[in-house]
């Protein structure tokens, strides 16, 4: 990989950056991240190793995230948590491994740490997430394995860093601190098992296709985190839209029944958003290199 310095960020930051001291897999086939992560994605990276290039204020928040880490694994390694363990699995003709960074050994929860945003909590509370809930289920199933016995719960210690106290005036649902403990599904052994071999066998067919030269699977919308296209309804010299609609028809039938006779007087219009692919434009590192993403910019 190669870096550019936009910002002229310091030195000592960069020379943080380049530390060889970052995450690496272990002695393994594919790590639990590898796994969660989309094929085209992982192959493409690999590939393309030492052409991609990327800023070094992008990888601000993942150092401060191995900082984090670091820190709170120093601080326990003494007590009852087992941190940061490295634990690894054959299964379906690969080894697998992960990392977690925490498990509590009096009662069997695994947790995860996350240098997040509000936005994300708030979303996880009231969704889930299931990035989330993937990952620790694969260190949940390895815990299990390696130590023989059962995973009790599952949390991610959430760490907001966008939290301010003036958020709790202004949000009913803002987090009460800047330190969130968010419980996640748990599966039974079984289901995570299924899905640990699916996405073994989703990698191995990409792996097949990369060597024989084939197209590569493309990312879904979940994974390229596409968002829906629109339709707005607008108005001549007004910069923004009267109403967001799912459909071409939905925006024709608000300006019929909602809008009613005063819409012939409005000088409306409709205007189509095509859904942006989120992680491709600005969170793909391979990007540049991806066939997927250069059609989808030639159609929109």
């Amino acid at each position: 990989m190669k870096f550019t310095n936009k910002y002229n960020i310091p030195e000592e930051i960069i020379s943080s950056i380049e530390s060889p001291n970052w995450y690496n897999k272990g002695d393994c086939d594919i790590s639990a991240t590898g796994l969660l992560q989309p094929p085209k994605i992982r192959i493409l990276s690999d590939k393309y190793k030492d052409s991609i290039i990327q800023d070094y204020s992008d990888r601000i928040w993942m150092l401060l995230g191995s900082a984090v880490h670091a820190i709170l694994e120093n601080s326990n390694k003494d007590s009852e948590n087992l941190t940061e363990e490295r634990m690894y699995a054959e299964l379906g003709g690969m080894k697998i491994g992960g990392q977690t960074d925490s498990i509590c050994l009096k009662n069997s929860i695994v947790k995860d740490y996350k240098v997040t945003s509000v936005y994300a909590v708030k979303d996880c509370l009231k969704k889930g997430k299931i990035e989330w809930e993937q990952q620790l289920n694969i260190y949940a199933y390895l815990y299990s394995v390696n130590y023989d016995v059962e995973v009790s719960a599952l949390n991610i210690i959430a760490i907001c860093r966008d939290w301010n106290k003036s958020g709790l005036l202004r949000d009913k649902d803002y987090p009460p601190s800047a330190v969130v403990t968010l419980p996640i599904k748990l599966w039974n052994k079984e289901q995570q098992e299924k899905f640990i071999l699916e996405r073994i066998k989703i990698h191995s067919d990409a792996d097949y296709s990369n060597v024989m030269d084939y197209e590569l699977p493309e990312c879904t919308d979940q994974e390229t985190w596409k968002r829906d296209d629109v339709w707005a309804v607008k108005k001549k010299n007004r910069k923004t839209a009267l109403r967001l609609l799912s459909s071409k028809e939905k925006a024709h039938t608000y300006i019929a029944e909602e809008l009613g006779q005063q819409s012939d007087e409005m000088d409306l219009y409709i205007e189509h958003r095509k859904g942006e692919y989120v992680r491709c434009k600005s969170y793909c590192p391979v990007s540049d290199f991806c066939n997927q993403y250069k059609e989808s910019m030639n159609v929109s």
